[in-house]
């Protein structure tokens, strides 16, 4: 009896050993994906809160006078959230971009009875010579613009009418002018009662931070990026 109580004291140790080794990387496995979880819980709350400035920017910009305290390039601001999103109040700030693309350069035909059309860059103060026109432009030639095409009128007591692709460097020939065009000639473009504008929205809230990119007109939003950082 006394023999079987020794061996069961050793071999009582070992299971106890056994368990101590399994338990121990088990807790320690639970308690590391109980943190992950609060991590997880805490980051998706943070962007969900970020994604809420963004969403306010946006109302506030095409509803709560925001745009007009923005009205020229670079213009920037930066407020908080009165309430919290899911425990956290985001920063928000807006800021009016500069032009970009077309807009940032000026067309320019050079008439006179020549053909060249040029490009003038406003940030870099610099000419550049674009496809030349179908043929030579004089008096009563004429330049207009919709935010995609060139169209212009030939003018020198011609019919012609083009239009000019801004991305492609082409010219297409439209059809004619119901009378020949010469001095006087001029071209206007009905421009939309409301001017679109873009804006830079970044919310950040805690370590998380949502960054986009919005066109605005009016009532009307197109989401040009959306990103979380």
């Amino acid at each position: 009896m006394n023999s079987e109580r020794g061996q069961a004291l050793p071999l009582a140790l070992l299971a106890l050993a056994a368990g101590m080794l399994l338990i121990v990387p088990f807790a320690n496995h639970i308690g590391g994906n109980l943190l992950a979880s609060r991590i997880y819980g805490q980051v998706m709350n943070e962007q969900y809160s970020c994604d809420a400035g963004v969403e306010h920017a946006i109302w506030n910009l095409t509803n709560g006078g925001l745009a007009s305290q923005l009205p020229d390039p670079g213009d920037s601001t930066t407020y908080q959230l009165d309430g919290t999103v899911n425990g956290v109040a985001p920063t928000i700030t807006v800021t009016a971009m500069a032009p970009s693309g077309n807009g940032s350069y000026i067309y320019a035909l050079q008439g006179n009875a020549k053909k060249s059309f040029w490009k003038y860059d406003i940030t870099g103060d610099t000419w550049t010579s674009m496809a030349d026109a179908p043929d030579n432009v004089a008096e009563g030639g004429a330049l207009t613009c919709d935010g995609s095409y060139i169209y212009t009128l030939q003018g020198n007591a011609k019919k012609s009418f083009w239009k000019y692709d801004i991305t492609g460097d082409t010219w297409t020939s439209m059809a004619d002018a119901p009378g020949k065009v010469s001095g006087g000639g001029a071209l206007a473009y009905t421009c939309a009662s409301e001017v679109i504008t873009n804006y830079e929205i970044v919310s950040t809230a805690g370590d998380t931070a949502t960054h986009a990119v919005v066109s605005i007109g009016g009532e009307t939003v197109s989401i040009l990026s959306w990103q979380i950082e």
